[in-house]
């Protein structure tokens, strides 16, 4: 059975088998959601969402690599959606 830990350090820095990330959609397109990540990291990210097609959409969900910047060894992508007026997902 798998674990689930969640931790308040910095992601780049834990060494895990995922790291879950969250996107959504805004009218510049996909945004990383997500603090403490490196710049390079989300740059990586939104630059592989397009071919990948990743769209940010709620519920999508997707597994890359691992990418240069982290130590997990793979990336989870899920979508929120688009925020709401309030500045929540749902």
């Amino acid at each position: 059975m798998a674990d689930l830990t969640l931790s308040a350090n910095n992601p780049s820095t834990v060494k895990a088998e995922a790291l879950v990330i969250a996107s959504a959609i805004t009218p510049d397109g996909l945004s990383i959601a997500t603090q403490q990540l490196p710049d390079e990291f989300v740059a990586t990210i939104e630059k592989l969402a397009v071919p990948l097609g990743i769209t940010g959409a709620a519920d999508e969900i997707r597994r890359l690599p691992a990418v240069d910047g982290i130590k997990a060894k793979t990336v989870v992508v899920t979508g929120l959606g688009k925020p709401q007026d309030d500045g929540t997902f749902g």
